[in-house]
């Protein structure tokens, strides 16, 4: 176990690395700046915001400053008095938003990550116990009619965009069933659309592969032999069969969990909620390349992270499976 953190640990240094750095460069070749729309504001102004958070510095030199390992001398990213220097991404410092100018990355974060993973949370909820049922009903009563509308629901479920999902639940239970609210956070039934939402495409491929890991569970012999001899089907099927049947849900879970957080882009954009994907968009569209790199370490941390667990959680339920392996 040690051993598989630590190469599990290096693998990150370098994939954060080479993420911030394939980010950063990417961002500053987009056409436009955080400071070219001020309200067409004189170019005397735009030059001394510039100046002021350093991007008239070349750009090897500002990258070297947003890692880290560069000193900016006597002025500061912040106030400009060198009271509050920028540390870079090695000190854990994240600098200042370009847009919100109250505001640090970090702040920005911290106020809007709880309402995403609460968001993203949810979401798996609903998809894990929604895809897990749908795939154990499909694979009890192959054929029936049950089995075949959660079929053709699952694939609508998996080609089927969230942001169109979205569009429709509004539509109908906001306009035509006026149930839940449209927008917003903070209440239970504010959480519900945005929810089903993100989740619902997850549920369906999970729903997908509970159906045929099933399948083959209970056609592995000790299960037929346990149903030969008189032992309750449920039982057999909840004990023993799920356990084997599950596994592709488990390595499938760190890719979904990936998309959900990912996907909350779009979902937080449409219903408004004050989730890190509304910052991510907000920041691509106003050119806040401090935000937006503060976004992508963030996801690309939580993504490295629950692909970890992922793997740790696989060996746990099949002990064959070495975790190096996983």
């Amino acid at each position: 176990m040690a051993g598989f953190l630590v190469r599990r640990a290096l693998w990150f240094v370098l994939t954060l690395w080479a993420v911030v750095t394939l980010a950063f460069f990417l961002m500053r070749a987009a056409p436009g700046g955080p400071f070219s729309g001020e309200r067409r504001a004189a170019a005397s102004v735009e030059a001394a915001l510039r100046e002021r958070y350093h991007l008239d510095w070349p750009l090897w030199k500002q990258y070297l400053a947003y890692v880290g390992p560069l000193e900016l001398g006597s002025r500061g990213w912040i106030d400009g008095d060198g009271s509050d220097p920028f540390g870079g991404v090695l000190a854990g410092d994240l600098g200042p938003s370009l847009k919100y100018r109250d505001f640090s990355v970090g702040e920005v974060l911290a106020q809007s990550l709880p309402v995403s993973l609460e968001l993203g949370a949810l979401a798996l909820v609903f998809a894990v116990v929604a895809g897990v049922g749908a795939g154990l009903c499909c694979a009890l009563r192959p054929g029936s009619k049950l089995d075949l509308a959660l079929h053709w629901g699952s694939t609508l479920g998996v080609a089927l965009p969230g942001f169109v999902l979205a569009s429709v639940l509004i539509l109908v239970f906001v306009f035509l069933l006026p149930i839940f609210p449209v927008a917003g956070w903070g209440r239970p039934s504010q959480a519900i659309l945005p929810a089903i939402a993100l989740g619902a495409p997850v549920a369906a491929s999970i729903a997908r592969l509970v159906r045929a890991g099933m399948f083959e569970a209970l056609g592995q012999d000790y299960v037929r032999t346990a149903i030969a001899k008189g032992m309750p089907v449920r039982i057999v099927v909840l004990r023993h069969a799920l356990r084997q049947g599950i596994l592709p849900v488990i390595s499938y879970l760190g890719p979904a969990s990936a998309g959900i957080l990912t996907g909350s882009l779009v979902i937080e954009k449409i219903f408004f909620i004050p989730g890190t994907g509304q910052h991510f968009v907000n920041s691509a569209l106003n050119r806040d390349y401090t935000l937006a790199m503060g976004v992508t370490i963030l996801y690309t941390a939580l993504v490295f992270f629950l692909n970890t667990l992922v793997d740790i959680c696989y060996t746990l339920l099949d002990p064959r499976i070495p975790l190096e392996e996983a």
